[in-house]
C-alpha cells in the first residue's frame, strides 16, 4: 500500500505518464486529470498501490468500491458481481517494460482472493496503446464502452 510519504515519487511517475501521453497525442490524460488531489484521495481511501524496484517504481489505485460509470456499460459485463477495478496505473519511465503493470495485476488477483471477489474490472481510453495490449494479453474480455466527463472508454474484464 502506499503511504503519504509516497506522493512525491508516486507524482513524478504521474507527470511523467501524462507528459508521455501529451507528446504521443494521447487523450486519456491530460493536465488536469489525474490531479495530486486524485493520489492524496487514493491513499486516504486504503486504495493506493506501488511497486517498488527498489524505489517507487509504479502506481495504481485499485478498489472494490463500485464505479458508477460501470453501471451504464455500453455492452456487457462478463458477470453481474462484487469486483475489484484499477484505476490510475502508470510506470516511471525508466521501469517501463520490465513487467510492472503485469506485476501489479498479479497482486490485484490476490487481492481478489483475500477479499473472496472473482472480478476485476478495468478502463482504458482508446489510444492507449499499452494498455490495449496488456490487458487481453492477461485475459481480460473487452465488454464495451463507459463514459466519463473526459470521454469515453473501452472498458474490460477478467473472472479470477
Amino acid at each position: 500500500k502506499a503511504l503519504e510519504t509516497d506522493i512525491p515519487a508516486i507524482w513524478e511517475i504521474i507527470q511523467h505518464a501524462k507528459q508521455l501521453m501529451c507528446d504521443l497525442g494521447r487523450h486519456q490524460w491530460n493536465e488536469k486529470y489525474p490531479a495530486i488531489d486524485n493520489i492524496k484521495s487514493d491513499i486516504a481511501k486504503g486504495g493506493a498501490y506501488v511497486a517498488c524496484a527498489p524505489d517507487v517504481a509504479a502506481y495504481a489505485y485499485v478498489t472494490d468500491l463500485e464505479e458508477p460509470a460501470y453501471n451504464a456499460l455500453k455492452g456487457q459485463w462478463l458477470s453481474v458481481q462484487p469486483y475489484i477495478v484499477v484505476h490510475r496505473l502508470a510506470v516511471g519511465l525508466d521501469c517501463r517494460g520490465i513487467g510492472l503493470a503485469r506485476f501489479i495485476f498479479s497482486n490485484v488477483e490476490t487481492l481478489c482472493a483475500n477479499k473472496k471477489i472473482h472480478s476485476i474490472k478495468v478502463d482504458t481510453n482508446y489510444d492507449n496503446v499499452e494498455m490495449l495490449h496488456l490487458l487481453p494479453s492477461l485475459g481480460f474480455a473487452e465488454c464495451g464502452t463507459v463514459k466519463y466527463p473526459q470521454g469515453q472508454r473501452i472498458a474490460f474484464e477478467r473472472l479470477v
